[in-house]
């Protein structure tokens, strides 16, 4: 990511959290469980109908995991599990493996889907608890078949979140298309990676309105 786009991110960080959490999901359905998956792709820690989990690893980067939502990557970097948050089961304990330095990948896969529309106002938005605190660089992304995606470097906003307390994490749209992703065919709406330790638990992962006057990183030019 470019020292122009990080900027704009932490910027847009600093004054769009407490807003966001409080506003509604772009067009979703709203009543469970018809969850628009165009908005929706992490509901209650597991993927909506249409998404998948898959984890990866140079020994195999697709490996879908099953309903369980209990698994490892090929080579043990990356494992998931089913956690707590409100109740039982409502989150997914995603762990990168401090002691095997191959680079680990948790994503969330389907058909692709357009959200050009939503370019400019939309972000994605994860609630998230900060378990692990990485120790090397991480990259959440958005994909649109491979090689075709846009990759954001996030490992020193992470750190600054509170280690055990659920927090909402936004990233602009826009910040993910100045990076390479074609938003017209989005594929992958969240690939989170690194080759060093992390600990993460994630509950939600939608897309959600920017607030009002914000831009995200249309706003550098």
């Amino acid at each position: 990511m470019s020292r122009v786009n990080n900027q704009s991110l932490k910027r847009f960080l600093c004054c769009a959290l407490a807003v966001l959490s409080s506003q509604a999901v772009i067009a979703a359905d709203g009543a469970k469980p018809n969850i628009n998956p165009n908005f929706v792709y992490v509901n209650d820690g597991q993927a909506v109908t249409g998404w998948g989990i898959q984890l990866g690893d140079p020994e195999n980067w697709s490996l879908p995991m099953d309903a369980s939502r209990k698994g490892k990557s090929a080579s043990g970097k990356v494992s998931i599990e089913p956690a707590d948050r409100a109740d039982k089961g409502d989150a997914l304990k995603i762990s990168w493996s401090p002691r095997n330095p191959a680079k680990g990948t948790f994503a969330v896969s389907g058909a692709p889907i357009d959200l050009s529309k939503f370019e400019n106002e939309g972000a994605i938005v994860f609630d998230m608890r900060m378990d692990m605190k990485p120790d090397k660089d991480v990259t959440f992304a958005m994909d649109c078949g491979y090689p075709c995606h846009g990759e954001m470097h996030v490992s020193k906003i992470l750190k600054d979140l509170k280690k055990d307390e659920w927090t909402t994490l936004p990233i602009p749209l826009n910040c993910f298309t100045k990076e390479g992703l074609d938003i017209k065919k989005v594929s992958g709406p969240i690939s989170i990676g690194t080759d060093g330790k992390l600990g993460l638990t994630i509950a939600n992962v939608r897309l959600q309105k920017l607030p009002e006057g914000e831009k995200g990183c249309a706003k550098t030019q």
